[in-house]
């Protein structure tokens, strides 16, 4: 794919463009975004290039002189890969007239790799940092014969039916207003599902001797630090300043969970003890990656923490994989 846009658009750069599950993603740095028809011009050329049956030559490299080739081309996004491997080395891929940074292993030629389509393009931040540059996204899917690629597109377009952001809205069921991104307001189609999945949930519970508690939104610093949160999560979390104390709205339950645990003093006869907690977490996501439901600032998450001895360890596991399965 990469191929094919920079014979179409010469003046676009490169960045990255693994495998991902079902497919793939490229990330170019271009002035405007891609249009659908720019994606049928690519689409064509790309099958032009699988027809030609270019070979994958494998070349290895010095590290250094890497960089300056890709410097020499204008290749930015490149040379930063490249100033990051500390390898003495690095390997790269040629096929025609087009050669990249990659680790390999490939297919043969172009000509194995046919039954392919483009998906949609989107913007992506370099290296997923709001902070760097806006790149254009390109993702598409390949699949080994044209019968695999067909029924994949068909699920694809099933799902689309059943997305729950169309479905969302076909049935009134929650809705979003920039007072408060990534934080749903439910309506009362929305909500009376809400609370019948809630009841659903605690009757499972209640029936495998779990006991509900809740724990409160708003936590003082302190505990993220003993838990090890504050420095490996504070950017993710919404602080709040009051009285000259920090606080965080919680992004998880768990550290609360062990509070109620030490409560009161315990006996290895109350082991196992089983919490279930249904707390609002709030995180800090950022704007670019919030959606739907799937990707949001607030939700609610039902949490299980358990606590009993070394010998029930493998019973509660296999208790709760059974439990999940319900």
């Amino acid at each position: 794919m990469a191929q094919a846009v920079k014979r179409l658009f010469p003046s676009v750069r490169v960045a990255i463009g693994p495998a991902i599950e079902d497919g793939f993603y490229y990330d170019f740095a271009k002035a405007e975004p891609f249009t659908p028809e720019d994606l049928v011009k690519i689409e064509e050329v790309m099958r032009e290039i699988a027809k030609a049956a270019y070979p994958f030559e494998r070349q290895e490299m010095p590290r250094e002189e890497a960089i300056r080739f890709f410097r020499e081309r204008g290749e930015p996004f490149k040379v930063e890969i490249l100033e990051g491997i500390p390898a003495p080395s690095v390997s790269l891929y040629r096929q025609g007239d087009f050669i990249d940074l990659c680790r390999g292993p490939h297919v043969a030629s172009t000509a194995h790799v046919k039954h392919f389509k483009l998906l949609s393009s989107s913007g992506a931040y370099w290296r997923g940092d709001e902070r760097n540059a806006m790149l254009q996204r390109i993702y598409g899917t390949a699949w080994l014969t044209q019968e695999e690629l067909d029924k994949h597109l068909w699920r694809l377009e099933e799902a689309k039916k059943r997305d729950h952001r169309k479905l969302g809205r076909e049935l009134d069921l929650y809705a979003f207003h920039d007072v408060s991104p990534g934080a749903p307001f439910w309506l009362p189609n929305g909500w009376t599902l809400v609370r019948e999945l809630e009841r659903f949930v605690r009757e499972v519970l209640d029936a495998r001797g779990y006991q509900e508690i809740s724990t409160p939104i708003l936590v003082n610093q302190r505990l993220w630090e003993q838990s090890g949160h504050w420095e490996h999560y504070r950017e993710n979390m919404f602080l709040v300043e009051s009285e000259e104390q920090v606080f965080s709205l919680k992004p998880m339950n768990c550290p609360e969970s062990t509070l109620v645990y030490r409560h009161t003093l315990r006996s290895y006869r109350d082991l196992p003890l089983r919490f279930a907690d249904m707390g609002r977490l709030h995180r800090n996501e950022r704007s670019g990656t919030l959606t739907g439901l799937m990707r949001v600032r607030q939700f609610t998450q039902d949490d299980a923490h358990i606590y009993c001895r070394l010998d029930q360890i493998q019973d509660e596991i296999t208790a709760l994989l059974e439990l999940v399965r319900e």
